[in-house]
Protein backbone atom coordinates (compact mmCIF):
# COMPACT_ATOMS: atom_id res chain seq x y z
CA UNK A 1 0.00 0.00 0.00
CA UNK A 2 0.83 3.38 -0.62
CA UNK A 3 1.62 5.51 2.42
CA UNK A 4 3.41 7.97 4.41
CA UNK A 5 2.58 11.11 2.20
CA UNK A 6 4.92 14.10 2.88
CA UNK A 7 4.70 17.41 1.19
CA UNK A 8 7.37 18.75 -0.53
CA UNK A 9 7.87 21.67 -3.52
CA UNK A 10 9.07 21.13 -7.22
CA UNK A 11 11.29 23.53 -9.07
CA UNK A 12 9.76 26.33 -11.48
CA UNK A 13 8.78 24.23 -14.77
CA UNK A 14 9.94 25.12 -18.11
CA UNK A 15 8.26 24.64 -21.76
CA UNK A 16 10.48 22.15 -23.75
CA UNK A 17 11.51 20.06 -20.65
CA UNK A 18 14.78 18.66 -21.21
CA UNK A 19 15.99 16.37 -18.68
CA UNK A 20 19.48 14.03 -17.48
CA UNK A 21 18.98 11.97 -14.69
CA UNK A 22 22.26 9.92 -13.08
CA UNK A 23 22.16 7.18 -10.40
CA UNK A 24 25.15 5.74 -8.43
CA UNK A 25 25.81 2.89 -5.96
CA UNK A 26 29.45 2.96 -6.33
CA UNK A 27 29.28 -0.86 -6.46
CA UNK A 28 31.63 -1.09 -9.06
CA UNK A 29 34.08 2.15 -8.71
CA UNK A 30 34.36 5.69 -7.89
CA UNK A 31 32.96 6.62 -11.22
CA UNK A 32 34.52 9.19 -12.40
CA UNK A 33 34.35 11.22 -8.95
CA UNK A 34 37.28 12.93 -8.10
CA UNK A 35 38.32 13.73 -4.88
CA UNK A 36 39.65 17.36 -2.77
CA UNK A 37 39.20 19.02 -0.10
CA UNK A 38 40.03 22.79 1.61
CA UNK A 39 41.04 24.30 4.91
CA UNK A 40 43.87 21.39 5.01
CA UNK A 41 47.62 22.03 4.74
CA UNK A 42 49.14 20.76 1.00
CA UNK A 43 49.28 17.34 0.41
CA UNK A 44 47.10 16.44 3.44
CA UNK A 45 46.18 13.95 1.78
CA UNK A 46 49.50 12.25 1.24
CA UNK A 47 50.27 12.67 5.45
CA UNK A 48 46.55 11.29 6.25
CA UNK A 49 45.16 14.38 7.54
CA UNK A 50 42.51 13.54 5.15
CA UNK A 51 41.39 11.16 3.23
CA UNK A 52 38.90 10.27 0.46
CA UNK A 53 38.63 6.87 -1.35
CA UNK A 54 36.20 4.61 -2.71
CA UNK A 55 36.35 1.49 -0.34
CA UNK A 56 34.11 -1.11 0.85
CA UNK A 57 32.26 -0.06 3.70
CA UNK A 58 31.97 -3.16 5.77
CA UNK A 59 34.32 -6.20 5.30
CA UNK A 60 32.88 -9.22 3.43
CA UNK A 61 29.57 -7.85 2.50
CA UNK A 62 30.36 -6.42 -1.00
CA UNK A 63 28.46 -2.84 -0.10
CA UNK A 64 31.18 0.19 -1.63
CA UNK A 65 30.84 3.64 -1.25
CA UNK A 66 32.89 7.01 -1.19
CA UNK A 67 34.65 7.46 2.32
CA UNK A 68 35.35 10.77 3.69
CA UNK A 69 37.29 10.86 6.72
CA UNK A 70 39.84 14.16 8.42
CA UNK A 71 41.13 15.95 11.14
CA UNK A 72 39.58 18.78 11.07
CA UNK A 73 42.66 21.22 12.39
CA UNK A 74 42.14 24.34 10.77
CA UNK A 75 38.23 24.32 12.10
CA UNK A 76 37.56 24.84 8.43
CA UNK A 77 37.76 21.54 6.75
CA UNK A 78 35.82 20.81 3.52
CA UNK A 79 35.89 17.44 1.99
CA UNK A 80 34.30 17.23 -1.43
CA UNK A 81 33.97 15.14 -4.71
CA UNK A 82 33.18 16.43 -8.04
CA UNK A 83 32.35 15.17 -11.61
CA UNK A 84 31.88 16.71 -15.13
CA UNK A 85 28.34 15.89 -16.90
CA UNK A 86 28.03 16.30 -20.57
CA UNK A 87 25.58 16.30 -23.45
CA UNK A 88 23.56 19.32 -22.14
CA UNK A 89 22.16 22.07 -23.64
CA UNK A 90 24.94 24.53 -24.03
CA UNK A 91 24.64 28.10 -21.71
CA UNK A 92 21.49 27.03 -20.30
CA UNK A 93 20.00 27.31 -16.72
CA UNK A 94 19.08 24.19 -15.13
CA UNK A 95 17.71 22.87 -11.48
CA UNK A 96 19.70 20.57 -9.99
CA UNK A 97 18.07 17.70 -7.76
CA UNK A 98 20.49 15.75 -5.18
CA UNK A 99 18.96 12.71 -3.47
CA UNK A 100 21.85 10.98 -1.47
CA UNK A 101 22.04 8.22 1.33
CA UNK A 102 25.12 8.19 3.56
CA UNK A 103 26.09 5.68 5.88
CA UNK A 104 27.63 6.76 9.37
CA UNK A 105 28.97 5.41 12.51
CA UNK A 106 29.86 8.24 14.63
CA UNK A 107 29.37 7.83 17.90
CA UNK A 108 32.04 9.63 19.17
CA UNK A 109 31.59 12.49 16.94
CA UNK A 110 31.70 15.93 19.03
CA UNK A 111 29.20 17.81 16.83
CA UNK A 112 27.08 17.89 13.27
CA UNK A 113 28.29 17.58 9.68
CA UNK A 114 26.52 19.51 7.14
CA UNK A 115 26.34 17.84 3.59
CA UNK A 116 26.80 20.58 0.89
CA UNK A 117 26.43 20.04 -3.14
CA UNK A 118 26.10 22.51 -5.75
CA UNK A 119 27.54 22.90 -9.40
CA UNK A 120 29.76 24.72 -11.72
CA UNK A 121 30.32 25.88 -15.10
CA UNK A 122 33.91 25.04 -14.92
CA UNK A 123 36.44 22.95 -13.31
CA UNK A 124 36.71 23.03 -9.64
CA UNK A 125 40.40 23.77 -9.28
CA UNK A 126 42.18 24.11 -5.08
CA UNK A 127 45.16 26.43 -4.91
CA UNK A 128 48.06 25.27 -2.40
CA UNK A 129 48.16 28.32 0.08
CA UNK A 130 49.00 27.97 3.67
CA UNK A 131 45.64 25.89 3.72
CA UNK A 132 44.05 24.56 0.54
CA UNK A 133 41.73 26.90 -1.29
CA UNK A 134 39.30 25.97 -4.31
CA UNK A 135 37.83 28.39 -6.97
CA UNK A 136 34.23 28.38 -6.01
CA UNK A 137 32.20 29.58 -3.04
CA UNK A 138 31.03 27.43 -0.77
CA UNK A 139 29.66 29.53 1.69
CA UNK A 140 30.53 29.92 5.53
CA UNK A 141 30.08 26.57 7.84
CA UNK A 142 26.28 25.41 7.55
CA UNK A 143 25.50 27.82 5.14
CA UNK A 144 24.45 28.14 1.79
CA UNK A 145 27.22 29.79 -0.99
CA UNK A 146 27.23 30.92 -4.57
CA UNK A 147 27.90 27.48 -5.53
CA UNK A 148 26.91 25.34 -2.89
CA UNK A 149 23.86 24.79 -0.91
CA UNK A 150 23.29 22.72 2.78
CA UNK A 151 21.76 19.57 1.47
CA UNK A 152 21.19 18.27 5.14
CA UNK A 153 22.75 17.62 8.33
CA UNK A 154 24.69 14.16 9.74
CA UNK A 155 24.17 13.94 13.07
CA UNK A 156 25.95 11.88 15.93
CA UNK A 157 24.14 8.53 16.10
CA UNK A 158 25.08 7.73 19.71
CA UNK A 159 25.98 4.15 18.18
CA UNK A 160 28.85 1.84 16.98
CA UNK A 161 26.96 0.45 14.28
CA UNK A 162 26.91 1.78 10.88
CA UNK A 163 23.33 3.94 10.03
CA UNK A 164 21.96 5.26 7.39
CA UNK A 165 20.88 9.02 7.15
CA UNK A 166 19.28 9.98 3.75
CA UNK A 167 18.79 13.88 2.28
CA UNK A 168 17.21 15.33 -0.30
CA UNK A 169 16.71 18.90 -2.39
CA UNK A 170 13.86 17.63 -3.44
CA UNK A 171 12.18 21.13 -2.12
CA UNK A 172 14.65 23.56 -2.89
CA UNK A 173 16.16 22.81 -6.45
CA UNK A 174 19.62 24.16 -7.17
CA UNK A 175 20.51 26.25 -9.95
CA UNK A 176 23.10 26.27 -12.23
CA UNK A 177 24.79 27.07 -15.90
CA UNK A 178 26.10 25.08 -18.61
CA UNK A 179 29.26 26.13 -20.07
CA UNK A 180 29.19 26.97 -24.23
CA UNK A 181 29.66 23.02 -24.39
CA UNK A 182 26.75 22.13 -22.58
CA UNK A 183 28.79 20.77 -19.71
CA UNK A 184 28.52 21.34 -15.97
CA UNK A 185 30.47 19.81 -12.67
CA UNK A 186 28.02 19.04 -9.81
CA UNK A 187 29.58 18.92 -6.33
CA UNK A 188 28.88 17.28 -2.98
CA UNK A 189 31.10 17.07 0.23
CA UNK A 190 31.12 17.61 4.12
CA UNK A 191 31.95 19.73 6.14
CA UNK A 192 31.87 19.32 9.80
CA UNK A 193 30.96 22.10 12.55
CA UNK A 194 33.89 24.18 13.93
CA UNK A 195 33.79 21.80 17.26
CA UNK A 196 34.45 18.40 15.26
CA UNK A 197 37.74 17.90 15.72
CA UNK A 198 37.61 14.19 13.43
CA UNK A 199 35.53 12.71 11.09
CA UNK A 200 35.68 9.29 11.47
CA UNK A 201 34.37 7.56 7.84
CA UNK A 202 31.20 9.09 6.73
CA UNK A 203 30.74 7.16 3.69
CA UNK A 204 28.18 8.50 0.22
CA UNK A 205 26.71 5.13 -0.73
CA UNK A 206 23.98 6.13 -2.85
CA UNK A 207 23.41 9.32 -5.06
CA UNK A 208 20.61 10.47 -7.41
CA UNK A 209 21.01 13.70 -9.24
CA UNK A 210 18.27 15.19 -11.56
CA UNK A 211 19.14 18.01 -13.97
CA UNK A 212 16.12 19.85 -15.39
CA UNK A 213 16.33 22.51 -18.23
CA UNK A 214 14.88 25.69 -17.29
CA UNK A 215 15.70 27.71 -20.44
CA UNK A 216 18.43 29.69 -22.21
CA UNK A 217 20.84 31.11 -18.90
CA UNK A 218 20.00 35.39 -18.04
CA UNK A 219 20.24 36.56 -14.92
CA UNK A 220 16.10 37.32 -15.30
CA UNK A 221 15.28 33.57 -15.58
CA UNK A 222 17.59 32.94 -12.30
CA UNK A 223 15.42 35.25 -10.58
CA UNK A 224 12.32 34.22 -11.60
CA UNK A 225 12.65 31.04 -10.46
CA UNK A 226 14.20 32.30 -6.93
CA UNK A 227 11.25 34.27 -6.84
CA UNK A 228 8.78 31.21 -7.82
CA UNK A 229 10.61 29.07 -4.83
CA UNK A 230 10.41 32.33 -2.07
CA UNK A 231 6.54 32.20 -3.01
CA UNK A 232 5.76 29.04 -2.99
CA UNK A 233 7.86 27.37 -0.42
CA UNK A 234 4.77 26.99 2.21
CA UNK A 235 1.82 26.22 -0.09
CA UNK A 236 0.90 22.18 0.15
CA UNK A 237 -2.62 22.28 -0.07
CA UNK A 238 -5.13 22.33 -3.36
CA UNK A 239 -6.28 25.99 -3.94
CA UNK A 240 -7.61 25.39 -7.59
CA UNK A 241 -8.57 22.42 -9.82
CA UNK A 242 -5.75 19.90 -10.86
CA UNK A 243 -4.75 20.24 -14.54
CA UNK A 244 -2.48 17.45 -14.54
CA UNK A 245 -0.64 14.65 -12.52
CA UNK A 246 2.88 13.88 -13.34
CA UNK A 247 4.57 10.84 -11.51
CA UNK A 248 8.41 10.32 -11.25
CA UNK A 249 10.56 7.87 -9.01
CA UNK A 250 12.78 8.36 -6.78
CA UNK A 251 15.53 9.32 -9.40
CA UNK A 252 13.44 11.41 -11.55
CA UNK A 253 12.02 9.12 -14.31
CA UNK A 254 9.19 10.02 -15.69
CA UNK A 255 6.58 7.10 -15.53
CA UNK A 256 3.16 8.41 -16.49
CA UNK A 257 1.15 11.34 -17.16
CA UNK A 258 -2.20 12.32 -16.80
CA UNK A 259 -4.66 14.88 -17.67
CA UNK A 260 -7.84 16.50 -16.58
CA UNK A 261 -10.23 16.52 -20.07
CA UNK A 262 -13.68 18.80 -18.43
CA UNK A 263 -13.38 17.28 -15.20
CA UNK A 264 -11.89 13.15 -16.16
CA UNK A 265 -9.05 12.00 -16.13
CA UNK A 266 -6.88 10.62 -19.08
CA UNK A 267 -6.01 7.47 -17.78
CA UNK A 268 -5.62 5.69 -14.64
CA UNK A 269 -3.35 4.70 -11.57
CA UNK A 270 -3.67 1.43 -9.82
CA UNK A 271 -1.04 0.31 -6.97
CA UNK A 272 0.04 -2.77 -8.88
CA UNK A 273 1.83 -0.47 -11.30
CA UNK A 274 3.91 0.39 -8.92
CA UNK A 275 7.17 -1.49 -7.24
CA UNK A 276 8.85 -1.15 -3.84
CA UNK A 277 10.11 2.49 -3.58
CA UNK A 278 9.76 5.66 -3.84
CA UNK A 279 7.41 7.78 -5.73
CA UNK A 280 6.76 11.75 -6.69
CA UNK A 281 3.56 12.90 -7.69
CA UNK A 282 3.49 16.09 -8.93
CA UNK A 283 -0.09 17.94 -9.17
CA UNK A 284 -0.35 20.55 -11.91
CA UNK A 285 -3.01 23.16 -10.67
CA UNK A 286 -4.94 25.31 -12.80
CA UNK A 287 -3.56 28.68 -11.25
CA UNK A 288 0.23 27.09 -12.09
CA UNK A 289 1.32 26.17 -8.55
CA UNK A 290 2.48 22.98 -8.32
CA UNK A 291 1.84 20.39 -5.29
CA UNK A 292 4.93 17.53 -4.74
CA UNK A 293 3.76 14.25 -2.83
CA UNK A 294 6.39 11.84 -1.93
CA UNK A 295 4.99 8.35 -1.66
CA UNK A 296 6.45 5.23 -0.13
CA UNK A 297 5.36 2.02 -2.00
Amino acid sequence: MMNKLLFFLFLLMASGLFAQSYNATFRSGDDSWVAGYTGAPPRADDDDVVKIEWKETEPQKNNFAISFSGKNKSKNLFLYIYRQFTGLKPNSLYGIIFNTQFLVNNENQDGIIYVKAGALDHTPITFDLRLTEANFQKGKIGYDGKNLEVLGILYPTGSGNLNFQQMQNYAKPFYANTDKDGNIWLIIGIEPEVSVKKISPVYLSTLRILLQYQGAYSRELVNKGNEYLDDSKTDSEFDDNISSIEIYTGSGHLLKSIYFIDGILSGNITVSEFQEGSYFFVFNLDNGKKIIRNVEN
